[in-house]
Parts: C-alpha cells; sequence; structure tokens
C-alpha cells in the first residue's frame, strides 16, 4: 500500500479541510510541538482503515466544535495497491453511526465498491489489504508508545502475526483447497 492523500474535516484537532499529499514522498518525518496534530495524522488512518484509534469511541474523534454544529468527523484517504488507487471514506456524526465507503478510482472519479454493511465492507478492506488492524500496527505501522507491541505479543500471538503478514495463511488455503480437489479427482 502507498499513501496518496490523507484528507481531514473535523477530525480531533483538525477543524478546517486539511489535506496531505503523500505522492512521492519515500521517508517522512512528523514533527511539531505537543498538540499540534502529529498523533491525529496517524490516529486518521488507522480510523480510516480500520475504524480503530487511540480514542475510547468514535464520539471522541469528532472535533468538539464540529459537535456544537452538529457537522460530522470526516476522512478520506486513498492509496495505491499493485497499481491501483483506492479511497476510503469514513464518517462519524455524535449520536449517529459511522458510515463507510471503500471506492475505486474509475477514470474521471471513484466508483463505491463498499457493501451494504458497514461489517462487511470492513472485511473487504482487511481482505484487499491482507491485513487486519493488529498486524498492520505490529508491522507497517507502529503506535506511538507501543513500539514494543510485537514483542511483548506470547509466541504464538507473533507467529499468527508473521504468518499473516508473510501470506502463510494464504497458503495454508490454497493447500487445502489442492486437498480437496485430488479427493475428488
Amino acid at each position: 500500500m502507498i499513501p496518496q492523500k490523507l484528507e481531514l474535516v473535523n477530525f480531533l484537532s483538525y477543524r478546517e479541510k486539511t489535506e496531505l499529499d503523500f505522492k512521492g514522498i519515500q521517508l517522512a518525518c512528523i514533527s511539531g510541538a505537543n498538540g499540534a496534530g502529529k498523533s491525529s495524522i496517524l490516529d486518521a488512518i488507522t480510523w480510516a482503515l480500520f475504524g480503530r484509534s487511540r480514542s475510547r469511541s468514535d464520539e471522541d474523534l469528532v472535533n468538539r466544535l464540529a459537535v456544537i454544529n452538529d457537522e460530522a468527523a470526516v476522512v478520506r484517504f486513498s492509496f495505491i495497491l499493485e497499481g491501483i488507487t483506492y479511497r476510503i471514506v469514513r464518517r462519524k456524526r455524535v449520536g449517529r453511526g459511522v458510515v463507510l465507503e471503500l471506492q475505486i478510482a474509475d477514470g474521471d472519479g471513484w466508483k463505491t465498491l463498499s457493501e451494504r454493511k458497514l461489517r462487511e465492507t470492513q472485511a473487504q478492506i482487511e481482505q484487499l489489504l491482507r491485513m487486519n488492524y493488529d498486524t498492520f500496527t505490529n508491522a507497517s505501522f507502529l503506535l506511538q508508545g507501543k513500539a514494543d507491541q510485537f514483542t511483548t505479543r506470547t509466541a504464538n500471538q507473533r507467529k499468527e502475526i508473521l504468518a499473516e503478514l508473510l501470506g502463510v495463511t494464504e497458503w495454508e488455503r490454497y493447500r487445502e483447497v489442492t486437498a480437496e480437489r485430488r479427493k475428488v479427482d
């Protein structure tokens, strides 16, 4: 997955629409004063992809001024995966459910790949990325204050994470299908 663009509106400390363009960036360092919104950028990415962040609830992600005006927090995260551009849009208005959209670049705009239910769309995203939140935060993306998260896991948990990362579970499914086909032949 190659990040392309992150757009935030009413998300944590980001009240006004903020766009971060990642195109062409190979390595980045996010720096700034305490409270400047550095961690909010990382939270926005994990929330967009997996519906999870450091906050206790999705309600806490909506900027306080947006709550007063009954506005939604919106995160749009676009990325390239295997040469195809995707975008995930996640919205939350206080007192209402989360809206999740998975989209694919389609010539002039975006075509939806979303399922009818949020849970089904989330499963589709994880299948597309070939990883879940735990795999992502243990291998690709270190959470603030949790850089040792992988090393503090049990041996079995580390094995599961590595198997998921290396695609061992996918190969295991192929092996099972092949074994079943041999039985039929």
